[in-house]
């Protein structure tokens, strides 16, 4: 959530690296996409080269495989490679190919080193691998009874068959017992075993080893959603991947993406539609499912995102894997903003904060049980209440019913400790929200009368930031929530990726 709102900048306490406009938290993508960087350069500076460098990107549909080795080839080429697209699904016959392969062979001739994508390469069964295979060995392809020379050009193999490089082909190599074992089960079924080695004796035929033997380099995509394993068992990619916790982290980058949000501007959305984007299950259709979702949502510039623009139910039953998931989320926030617990909430809040002052408050017509105050000092109150999840959010918490142990609590603490500075930094912002919405200003000093407050002023700004003590409010603030929550009879707990366990399932 913090880095959908912020960018990239809130992720300076998590590894990550920067390709052009591409950004990966992800390790082994990391390091894929540095050593292919490192392989487009040495090719790039080698004259000596006369035969295409190849590299071939996997992913599952939808997950924008032209992207990141695009984003490298602009670095090496200074912002200005030349790029050639063919669809290989879109060739009827070895004749159209042989004509893309003259596009690419002008191209060199002018001087130029192609970059040239072969989208859909595996498509036809696979039956294009046999021609790259001279091309890719010698430079060279054969019309007729003439040899023309390619030289120096880039291919990159974008194929939708396989997830990744390692299960390229029609049967995956079991890596681990298990696997070897799992896919012993499904071949102790006759036609199941009879039918994978059938694909394997095919693909053999077709060139597909030989193929492979050729690339120089590879990249796997990962796209939005989480990873998916192929189950030797079941014979199909239809096990989540535990290991890939990044995936919300990548959709965030997605939707400011997709939004056109510029590096270092803030965000504008309404939390609950935040939840549901980074929350649910699976985009159907990857990138693709994304953007059909979140291109309606935009408006004028600087406009909000909120929930009354998501596309119709129709839509979404096309790009989500579950429909229903947007709205089971919307009510997690809905049910605890009933009057009744919004009014529970916001009795804690005061109760907190008249603790955290010790007894003092700055504004003595707040010293009073929460019943008796007057008609702002209860408004103020119940608007931290209804703020409160929007800011546990941001540090992956949420309300729930019940009594929390003391080791539940002690995780909640150095969660919010952790995250203290965003978060009261979220708190002071949307509290200055509340006061502009009801036509309070900044004045030097407080005037209720006039609806004028010294604090109404950025909470990091340079020259006008908060003093020291006044932030110290907000930090005392957060780390009181665990309390404000017991107060009012809840507890904070971690939020699910794909729902949470929170009071509004239980209750």
């Amino acid at each position: 959530m913090q880095t959908a709102l912020k960018g990239p900048s809130a992720l300076t306490q998590v590894p990550h690296a920067h390709f052009g406009n591409l950004t990966s938290i992800d390790r082994d993508e990391m390091e894929t996409l540095r050593a292919l960087r490192r392989t487009i350069r040495r090719y790039v500076e080698n004259d000596n080269e006369r035969r295409p460098l190849a590299v071939a990107v996997f992913g599952p549909p939808g997950a924008g495989k032209s992207f990141g080795v695009k984003q490298i080839a602009n670095e090496v080429f200074g912002g200005k490679p030349c790029f050639l697209e063919f669809n290989l699904s879109q060739f009827s016959s070895a004749v159209d190919l042989i004509g893309a392969f003259h596009q690419v062979r002008d191209k060199v001739l002018e001087g130029a080193i192609p970059v040239v994508f072969w989208d859909e390469f595996d498509s036809n069964e696979y039956a294009w691998l046999q021609y790259f295979l001279a091309p890719l060995q010698d430079g060279k392809f054969q019309e007729g009874q003439i040899t023309h020379a390619l030289s120096r050009c880039i291919f990159v193999f974008a194929g939708g068959t396989s997830r990744d490089f390692e299960h390229f082909g029609p049967l995956p190599e079991p890596r681990t017992m298990a696997d070897k074992e799992a896919r012993q089960t499904r071949w102790e079924n006759a036609e199941h075993k009879k039918a994978d080695e059938k694909n394997q004796r095919e693909f053999i035929l077709k060139k597909g080893p030989d193929f492979i033997s050729r690339l120089d380099a590879y990249f796997n995509v990962l796209g939005p959603n989480q990873r998916m394993q192929y189950d030797f068992k079941s014979g199909l990619w239809d096990r989540l991947d535990k290991s890939d916790v990044g995936f919300p982290i990548r959709r965030a980058l997605l939707l400011r993406s997709i939004i056109g949000a510029d590096t270092d501007s803030p965000l504008r959305i309404e939390t609950s539609l935040l939840d549901v984007l980074l929350r649910v299950g699976g985009y159907r259709h990857g990138t693709r499912s994304m953007e059909k979702i979140i291109l309606p949502l935009r408006g004028a510039s600087g406009e909000t995102l909120r929930r009354a623009n998501l596309p119709p139910r129709t839509v979404l039953n096309h790009h989500l894997e579950n429909a229903d998931e947007p709205e089971q989320i919307f009510s997690e926030n809905e049910k605890f903003r009933s009057e009744e617990n919004l009014l529970r909430v916001a009795a804690a809040v005061n109760e907190t904060y008249l603790r955290t002052v010790e007894g003092n408050p700055p504004d003595s017509d707040y010293l009073m049980a929460f019943e008796k105050l007057g008609a702002w000092e209860k408004a103020t109150n119940v608007a931290a209440a209804n703020r409160l999840p929007e800011i546990l959010a941001l540090a992956g918490l949420c309300l729930a019913e019940g009594a929390a142990t003391l080791e539940e609590e002690a995780e909640v603490h150095r969660q919010l400790q952790h995250h203290l500075p965003v978060l009261a930094e979220r708190e002071h912002e949307l509290w200055m929200e509340f006061h502009f919405l009801n036509s309070w200003n900044f004045s030097e000093t407080k005037d209720k009368s006039k609806r004028r407050h010294h604090l109404l002023k950025p909470f990091t700004e340079p020259c006008s930031e908060l003093d020291i003590k006044e932030k110290d409010k907000d930090y005392k603030a957060i780390l009181a929530y665990p309390q404000l929550a017991k107060l009012a009879g809840y507890k904070i707990e971690f939020i699910g990726v794909h729902g949470s366990k929170s009071f509004n399932e239980t209750s």
